[in-house]
């Protein structure tokens, strides 16, 4: 998905190897370094569920943990990770709707599902942002792979750029994992080379602003749908009990 928009390109000196910045909780810095890395994020994602196994206070909370490395001048590592209040289900009812997604993702301007040709998932987005008063715009095509899409357990959205005149790389996975029956936990993992060099502070700046909101924006929709829901079959409990009792 979209979850990063690139800044106009800047002249900059290198930036060093290796740099880390953490945004969110302390307690982020004890997740495994092996999680930070694309490669395994995307072999994580068809494993066996990591919620399932940690019920020792290593969950996400209601608060976003980002976390962003650069292991180049130019490509960024970011993971993310959020605990929603709703059913698994509902979650993957969200994230797999391509072209409805820019209702419920900040800053995202489009979403809408391509040609594929070879029948696959081909999805067109395109990001929006002010900075400084001036409106900067990010697109891109991916394609998505839906990992384990019937489990009840655990599911995930892999991406892979095709085109964009904005990023060299653009590939990461969403991955849900059903903590127990209305809470979900979400991870969001991207990898990111932009086209042309970006000043490394204002680059975590703006991821450290957009993957947050973009998550909570996913958690706000999807509790919403659980309420209603859950208003909904009470409604209809008891409209059948009237006509029970008729």
């Amino acid at each position: 998905m979209l979850c990063l928009r690139p800044l106009p390109a800047f002249q900059s000196s290198p930036l060093p190897f290796k740099s880390t910045r953490q945004h969110g909780l302390p307690s982020v810095a004890s997740r495994r370094p092996s999680q930070l890395k694309m490669v395994a994020s995307r072999e994580r994602s068809r494993r066996a569920p990591v919620a399932q196994s940690n019920r020792n206070g290593s969950l996400p909370t209601g608060r976003v943990k980002v976390i962003i490395e650069a292991p180049a001048p130019n490509r960024r590592h970011i993971s993310a990770s959020n605990l929603i209040q709703a059913p698994l289900e509902i979650v993957w009812e969200l994230l797999s709707d391509y072209d409805r997604l820019a209702d419920h993702i900040p800053n995202l301007a489009l979403s809408n599902l391509k040609a594929h040709p070879r029948n696959g998932i081909r999805v067109e987005q395109c990001g929006s942002q002010k900075i400084l008063g001036f409106e900067f715009r990010a697109s891109l095509t991916m394609d998505m792979t839906e990992v384990n899409r019937t489990s009840s357990d655990w599911r995930a959205i892999e991406f892979d750029l095709v085109s964009s005149r904005d990023f060299n790389k653009f590939e990461g996975v969403w991955r849900m994992e059903r903590v127990d029956q209305n809470r979900t936990a979400l991870y969001y993992n991207v990898s990111i080379v932009p086209r042309g060099l970006v000043p490394v502070r204002a680059i975590e700046w703006r991821i450290s602003e957009d993957v947050p909101g973009n998550m909570n924006a996913v958690r706000t929709e999807c509790e919403r749908r659980r309420r209603n829901r859950t208003a909904q079959r009470l409604q209809d409990d008891v409209v059948q009990a009237k006509r029970l009792e008729s």
